[in-house]
């Protein structure tokens, strides 16, 4: 199998049944994170199936071939490391952290865990009560982020909710994990990362052995989503106004995604940008707000998020369109520099953590399917101009928004107020 240098610390190997193993190399650690993707997450599942990725993360962490649950706790907690799984719209992750001379040790656990589960009936019940105990929401309209989802792409899959349903959970048979996990913890289906003082080729050796055994790949395609956008209100009694507001934005891999992106930034990426200085530094409507870059389903969205005072939602969101269209209108150079400089800033401090640098590499791998050079995007991120960005900034302005907006029906907004705006801008 062939390796690919991605970077001076970057690597990556296919191993022969499709598994992408990436390493980054990051010399002196002592520690060392790793941390097993599976690309099958809610955004794969049905009403009929929503929770099953859930359900199977929990169960994963149970009794295997090689193991039983307890003695492989105690052999990673005798190591001094430890374990742990979450799953996301697009994908189930299992981690651990370990000192490096253990690093091998957790490699062959996990690699044990997550081909050769013993899904035992009796283990089955017990984590479907741990699942119950975690709560669940009935109405996926109450749940902010499947508000937006809703809204955004109605009448699909995307909307489901993470944890699944309680329905669900209670009904998931021995028979209905294994199918699932058959269909989709495949060779073509899995990343392996792994970031401290660590050799590739060592790294590529161990996981041919410990996640060899799985199959290449299935029948089963990567699901797709159609962006619809609109607007979802949703009543409640609580103490807060909360809203969510989206646009689409272009695909991944484009020059124009990362004039968006950028966009992005400088809108309301941080203290210094005009949605955080509108909403909480001169009118304090907000303890919170930020936009960022959302790619649940492969489908990139800028999402901007505010929190505020129950009575207050229109006026939130009536400012925050404001600041927004004042971006795409008169952004300048000098703000510009300065988004780009804390966004910069902040991916370079992330990579004094292992675990970030990993879980950098294995996203980028999942919504981009390649890792770029962090030095090359940084490059290209101070090379963009204000005018090209603020161009970016009025496409965006131009695509169909979502708009989710949680709190007493007489004081939250409408899409009406961003097009009210947009009109005015135009």
């Amino acid at each position: 199998m062939s390796k690919i240098e991605i970077s001076e610390t970057i690597s990556m190997s296919v191993l022969d049944n499709g598994v992408r193993v990436v390493t980054d190399r990051f010399p002196l650690m002592e520690s060392v994170a790793m941390e097993v993707a599976v690309v099958a997450g809610a955004s794969s599942e049905t009403p009929a199936t929503n929770g099953v990725s859930h359900f199977l993360e929990h169960v994963l962490f149970k009794d295997s071939e090689g193991y039983s649950s307890e003695a492989r706790q105690q052999r990673i907690a005798d190591a001094g490391g430890f374990m742990n799984g979450a799953t996301t719209k697009d994908a189930t992750f299992y981690q651990s952290a370990i000192l490096r001379e253990d690093t091998l040790t957790a490699l062959d656990v996990m690699g044990d865990m997550l081909c050769a589960p013993a899904f035992k009936a009796e283990q089955i019940e017990t984590e479907r009560n741990v699942i119950l105990q975690e709560g669940f929401c009935e109405c996926r309209r109450c749940a902010h982020q499947e508000a937006f989802y809703e809204a955004a792409f109605p009448g699909q899959n995307l909307s489901l909710p993470t944890p699944g349903c309680e329905k669900n959970a209670k009904r998931f048979t021995r028979d209905d994990l294994i199918a699932y996990y058959r269909e989709h913890y495949v060779g073509d289906n899995v990343i392996l990362g792994v970031s401290g003082d660590v050799e590739h080729d060592r790294i590529v050796e161990a996981a041919s052995k410990a996640f060899g055994s799985l199959p290449q790949s299935s029948a089963t395609r990567r699901p797709t989503f159609d962006y619809v956008g609109g607007e979802s209100i949703v009543s409640t009694r609580g103490d807060q106004s909360v809203i969510w507001f989206g646009l689409p934005m272009s695909p991944v891999i484009t020059d124009e995604y990362l004039a968006e992106f950028a966009f992005c930034q400088a809108f309301g990426g941080g203290a210094t940008a005009r949605l955080f200085q509108e909403l909480r530094e001169k009118r304090g409507l907000v303890y919170e707000c930020e936009a960022s870059v959302r790619h649940d389903g492969r489908t990139p969205l800028m999402v901007a998020t505010a929190i505020g005072d129950l009575d207050e939602g229109r006026e939130i969101f009536q400012y925050a369109i404001e600041a927004l269209v004042a971006t795409a209108e008169s952004l300048s150079d000098d703000e510009l520099a300065r988004a780009m400089r804390s966004e910069i800033a902040s991916q370079r401090m992330d990579r004094d953590m292992a675990s970030r640098r990993i879980d950098d590499a294995i996203y980028s791998l999942i919504y981009a399917n390649r890792i770029e050079p962090p030095r090359a995007e940084w490059a290209q991120l101070l090379a963009l101009d204000a005018a090209s960005v603020r161009a970016a900034g009025l496409r965006l302005l131009s695509r169909k928004p979502t708009l989710a907006a949680i709190g007493p029906v007489r004081r939250l907004p409408s899409l009406g107020q961003f097009f009210e705006a947009d009109r005015k801008a135009a």
